[in-house]
């Protein structure tokens, strides 16, 4: 049975897992550097344990010599890269300092040991019979010489990074932060645990297990279980703050369809206004493919008498009733729109098609509208007969901007109420000479009295 072995090739894949799900989150999150420095960490242990378990199955000195000098040689890339993740994690300011003198130390050791033929730790390696384990597991063993100077100079600055990090906890749990390191510091009391087990074991000859390489373990599962529960916090913080963010954003938009809609509507009656219809008009003039159309402007008859007489209050109410009554008797594809006081505007669409012209069409629509205004209104206690008197002005006809159709609609309303009102007129192209005709009369009756012109006879 190799349990020995078989744990460290399972610590081996658990370091190697949590190395990949680490490095993995922090190209998720894009930014937090700790992740990343625990992934390469993780991963830089996984392949030790590898080594370390390959190291007691080796068949000859010389497997042996590569495999320590291949061990040893992660060990210089494990503590600079522990030095980095204990600095990001901690909050260190100065982190950066703190691994570029983890990285100074480790270095020439690093080089040294690569061209040592039994790594820096020996000067030779002998292999002694296989050490059997108390459950029975055999594993090959070996010796060697050790190098006097840089062996003491490897634990020294190993040492040296367990003082660092003991400090850091110890200013850390000063601080009140102990929740924060609580893991960093059971990971050094196993750590020591096991290094003190190691000098016990080197001190009776070096004839058993040592467990400071599975102490790594310790710290990858304790730290990948505190990022993952702190990564599971932020990712539930983030979800809060995007549940708020969505809602914000829906609160916001309706907040500008309802801007929208009093900007193209009107507040009493809930139709569009004129700016709705002056956007509406200047696309159906500017369409590639002109539909034959109309618009009908309606005016209240002696609507100003009933505001005076029964109060603004029943003449909002009127308003209401005369917008339900044109919408109700308007066709389906016509728009409808208060353009200001008692001034309702039609624009109708697809007038062809039918026997009649489209200016003809316009007209009977206008006369159904007008007669069904025709009937009275209760307005309270009021039975409210109100006259209506129409405006039609044919589209595209012969305006090319939205102000001459209004133009021309209100010349035929004009000529409508000067007919006797309650009626309604097709705009024709003689109403704008006429209109122009009178226009130019009062200037000059104006000019004439101020030049006093005048006789009286």
């Amino acid at each position: 049975m190799t349990l020995y072995i078989s744990s460290l090739l399972i610590a081996c894949g658990i370091c190697l897992f949590a190395g990949i799900q680490a490095t993995f989150a922090r190209s998720a999150r894009g930014q937090d550097r700790v992740y990343l420095a625990f992934g390469c960490l993780s991963l830089l242990v996984s392949v030790y344990l590898a080594l370390a378990a390959s190291f007691y199955q080796a068949e000859s000195v010389s497997t042996a010599a590569a495999l320590a000098r291949a061990e040893i040689s992660f060990g210089c890339l494990i503590y600079p890269t522990g030095i980095w993740f204990f600095s990001l994690y901690t909050g260190l300011v100065h982190w950066r300092r703190w691994v570029t003198v983890a990285a100074l130390i480790f270095a020439p050791l690093l080089v040294i040991n690569l061209s040592s033929p039994y790594s820096l730790l020996y000067t030779d390696l002998t292999m002694r019979p296989p050490l059997v384990l108390p459950w029975g597991e055999s594993v090959h063993d070996f010796s060697g010489t050790e190098s006097p100077y840089l062996t003491g100079i490897y634990y020294t600055a190993v040492d040296a990074c367990f003082l660092w990090a003991v400090c850091c906890c110890v200013v850390l749990w000063r601080r009140g932060r102990g929740a924060r390191v609580w893991s960093l510091t059971l990971y050094l009391v196993v750590q020591a645990t096991a290094s003190v087990h190691a000098e016990v074991v080197n001190y009776h000859g070096g004839r058993g297990l040592t467990f400071d390489s599975l102490a790594f373990l310790a710290l990858v599962l304790l730290m990948s279980g505190v990022l993952r529960r702190e990564l599971q916090r932020r990712n539930q913080a983030l979800a809060v703050s995007l549940d708020e963010l969505r809602s914000e954003t829906q609160r916001r938009e309706g907040v500008e369809a309802d801007l929208r809609h009093l900007a193209y509507h009107d507040h009493l009656t809930g139709l569009p206004n004129r700016h709705y219809m002056h956007e509406r008009l200047q696309a159906a003039l500017a369409s590639t493919e002109p539909d034959d159309g109309a618009l009908i402007l309606f005016d209240l008859d002696h609507f100003k008498i009933i505001n005076e007489a029964l109060g603004h209050d029943v003449g909002d109410e009127l308003l209401k009733g005369v917008a339900a009554r044109i919408s109700a008797t308007a066709p389906a594809s016509a728009c409808i729109a208060r353009l200001g006081g008692d001034e309702f505007a039609l624009h109708l669409t697809s007038l062809t098609g039918t026997d009649e012209s489209p200016a003809q069409a316009a007209l009977r629509i206008a006369r159904d509208i007008t007669a069904r205004l025709t009937a009275p209104l209760r307005i309270g206690n009021h039975d409210l007969v109100v006259g209506v008197s129409a405006g039609i002005a044919p589209l595209p006809g012969t305006a090319r901007d939205v102000d001459s159709v209004l133009r021309q609609v209100d010349m035929a309303l004009y000529r409508a109420k000067a007919a006797g009102r309650h009626t309604a007129v097709i705009f024709e192209s003689g109403m704008q000479a006429q209109a122009d005709r009178r226009l130019l009369l009062e200037k000059g009756l104006r000019l004439a009295l101020d030049r006093g012109e005048f006789d009286v006879h």
